[in-house]
């Protein structure tokens, strides 16, 4: 081993390996969590005036230094308790937006009237859809009313998310809908269409079935 620098029958000695401890090195052993903590900066808050509401403490201000205590009280006082009504007002929003029911069953606009046209009559259900700019009727109850067409429109759905559908062609109709009871008649103008949506079932029995019936809805 001469060419090492070490000549040949000299004794040398290695240096000892340390046993690796893994329960006194536990604490310095670096994992996510440490370098998380290591990494985020502490907030520090910077003043704020209570008088003019600048970036510098209160008694820094010259024109404060003027006013008399009860000046002095007044106007910390109107600050505070305008911060606490803040405070106050952000945490009742949360709690309005925790009590939103979730619940997937919804009770949508329907009711029942009667479809008159000449001797014929017909009870028909009626969706009433407040977000469509157009009343519509199924294209075989028009035909089985034998309602006359008065004219056809083209139209281009806009629907929910920005999507239009193709431009399609609708037959026009005036039909006239009767209350069940026969207190009211109405006549309006509808367009026809194969399909207007899927089946939309009744609403179940339950409490709210009385008070409707006590507000005369049913």
């Amino acid at each position: 081993m001469s060419g090492f620098g070490v000549t040949k029958g000299e004794d040398v000695k290695m240096p000892k390996k340390k046993k690796y401890n893994l329960q006194t090195q536990r604490g310095k052993i670096p994992s996510a969590s440490m370098l998380l903590a290591s990494s985020k900066a502490p907030e520090i808050k910077k003043p704020k005036c209570v008088f003019c509401e600048g970036k510098h403490v209160s008694s820094d201000v010259f024109n404060a230094q003027k006013l008399t205590l009860a000046e002095k009280q007044r106007i910390v006082l109107k600050n505070t308790n305008q911060k606490k009504e803040e405070d106050e007002s952000s945490s009742g929003n949360d709690v309005n937006q925790s009590n939103v029911n979730t619940h997937p069953k919804v009770f949508l606009h329907t009711f029942k009237a009667k479809l008159l046209s000449g001797d014929k009559e017909k009870t028909v259900r009626v969706l009433s859809d407040t977000g469509s700019q157009k009343s519509y009727i199924l294209k075989n109850i028009a035909e089985d009313m034998k309602y006359p067409v008065s004219r056809q429109e083209t139209i281009k759905h806009s629907l929910f998310g920005g999507v239009f559908t193709k431009e399609s062609k609708h037959n026009c109709y005036r039909i006239k809908l009767n209350q069940l009871n026969g207190n009211f008649t109405c006549n309006f103008e509808v367009l026809d269409k194969a399909v207007k949506c899927e089946n939309v079932l009744p609403v179940r029995e339950g409490r709210w079935m009385d008070e409707l019936k006590d507000l005369g809805v049913i």
